[in-house]
C-alpha cells in the first residue's frame, strides 16, 4: 500500500512539473496586458518628421545627417517607383524631407514621403 501512494505521489508531482513548463513556455508568447503585442513583440515608435540635413551613400543605403542625429533613410512605398531612385540622386545635397520617423532598438529609420534640394 505503501508503494501505491509513494508512486501516485510521484506521478502527481511529474505532473505538476510538466505542466509548470508548458505555463511558463506559454507566458512568452501571451499578450502584453492592455496591447495587441506579444511580449516578445519589437516596440517602435513612429513619429512625423521635417527635417534639413544632408543625405549621403553608403553600403548599408542612404543616410541623412542634421549635424546632431543621423538617420536611414528609405522611400516611402506609396510615393511610387522612380522617387527611390530620386533620393539616390540627392546623395552629397543638403536636403529637405519630410515623412515619418520610426525608431526602434536598431536606430532611426526616416520613411521619406517628399524630398526637395534645401535652398
Amino acid at each position: 500500500m505503501k508503494t501505491k501512494m509513494t508512486l501516485i505521489a510521484v506521478m502527481i508531482l511529474g505532473f505538476l512539473a510538466t505542466a509548470n513548463l508548458a505555463l511558463a513556455g506559454e507566458s512568452k508568447t501571451q499578450k502584453a496586458a492592455g496591447t495587441n503585442k506579444t511580449a516578445n513583440a519589437v516596440e517602435m515608435e513612429i513619429t512625423p518628421i521635417d527635417v534639413k540635413g544632408v543625405m549621403e551613400k553608403s553600403d548599408s543605403g542612404l543616410t541623412l545627417s542634421d549635424g546632431k542625429n543621423t538617420y536611414m533613410v528609405k522611400a516611402d512605398k506609396q510615393a511610387g517607383p522612380k522617387f527611390g531612385k530620386e533620393l539616390e540622386q540627392m546623395a552629397g545635397k543638403l536636403v529637405k524631407l519630410k515623412g515619418s520617423l520610426q525608431e526602434d532598438e536598431h536606430g532611426a529609420l526616416l520613411v521619406v514621403t517628399k524630398a526637395a534640394v534645401a535652398k
